[in-house]
C-alpha cells in the first residue's frame, strides 16, 4: 500500500513510516511523491 494518497478536499498527502501522521497538502501526486522522498532521504537517512 502506498503512504500517498488523494485526500476528499482533493489534495495530496503521505502519511510517515508509522502511519500516524499525515504530510501534506500537495496540489499533484508527482509534488507529494518528491516530498515523501525528499522526507526518507533528509528524515529517515533512506537512500
Amino acid at each position: 500500500m502506498s503512504p500517498i494518497h488523494k485526500g476528499k478536499d482533493g489534495k495530496w498527502y503521505f502519511w510517515d513510516e508509522t502511519w500516524a501522521f499525515k504530510h501534506g497538502p500537495f496540489d499533484t501526486e508527482e509534488e507529494a511523491q518528491e516530498a515523501l522522498n525528499k522526507y526518507a532521504l533528509e528524515q529517515l537517512n533512506w537512500e
